[in-house]
């Protein structure tokens, strides 16, 4: 289920903002509470986007997972009153808090909703189209076009939230994170590490030029709250298939082990 969570440079000043945003493009993983109505019906898990309301700059900022049950704290609005909160491990977040990915009057046009599907009254509102939809647009204009592996998750509802240690991660953004994609590819080049393809050789420039996914060597239990990606060390590239074997079981297996195990059947079907 897919839910609107909303920001208003108003009540959280846009300093705020960039902050959480620079802390995202760092490398860091921002884990951070928010404002949730719907506190009965959200589950760890579920897709929720941050859209900027107001009248200036208004559109969606970034995306993320809810990562805790709902709990009631002191509104941040008002310290006289509770409100229910909870906590959301973003995936993406836009660059500059004064520019949104996309303004709502655009996306509205592009999916065939109201605009006022992105500005719900309260936020934690879920999002009053088709799910699917919203994923693959946004998808597309964020660049985030590969799919998270079941590896790469960890829904251990049972686990307590501790301010300040480890939080519970639901994506493995490094994977999905342009700027350290982009340094692993440089370093490593474009060929698949397990198998060695070249998606451009098989499937042709119109097509396979420069596609390859890359995955996160890391196992996510070992990843703290001042966790820095190195692309280099950390990631590798990977072809589709390659990468969801490795994420077939739990934790990943290394691409040492997935090479070894193919390279015997490579060498058959190719005498």
């Amino acid at each position: 289920m897919a839910w609107i969570i909303t920001w208003n440079k108003d009540k959280w000043s846009e300093e705020k903002m960039q902050d959480l945003m620079d802390r995202f493009s760092s490398g860091e993983i921002v884990v951070e509470r928010w404002k949730f109505g719907a506190h009965k019906k959200g589950c760890i898990g579920d897709r929720v986007y941050l859209s900027r309301t107001g009248k200036l700059s208004p559109g969606l900022m970034g995306s993320g997972k809810i990562a805790s049950e709902p709990r009631q704290e002191e509104d941040f609005s008002d310290s006289s009153k509770n409100a229910w909160y909870v906590d959301i491990c973003f995936d993406y977040l836009a660059d500059k808090a004064s520019k949104p990915v996309a303004s709502h009057e655009y996306l509205a046009d592009l999916l065939g909703v109201s605009s006022r599907a992105f500005t719900p009254e309260k936020s934690g509102t879920s999002y009053r189209g088709i799910d699917a939809d919203l994923e693959k647009l946004w998808d597309k204009l964020t660049g985030n076009l590969e799919p998270s592996y079941a590896g790469e998750a960890d829904f251990n509802e049972a686990s307590e939230y501790i301010e300040g240690a480890k939080k519970t991660v639901l994506v493995n953004r490094y994977e999905r994170d342009l700027k350290a994609r982009q340094k692993c590819i440089d370093h490593h080049g474009i060929k698949c590490k397990a198998c060695g393809i070249d998606l451009s050789l098989v499937y042709g420039l119109d097509l396979g030029k420069n596609y390859i996914h890359v995955h996160h060597i890391v196992p996510l239990s070992s990843i703290g709250k001042e966790y820095v990606v190195d692309p280099i060390e950390d990631l590798v590239p990977l072809c589709p298939n390659c990468h969801a074997m490795i994420h077939q079981v739990n934790p990943p297996m290394t691409v040492s082990s997935l090479r070894s195990k193919i390279l015997a059947r490579y060498l058959k079907l190719f005498k």
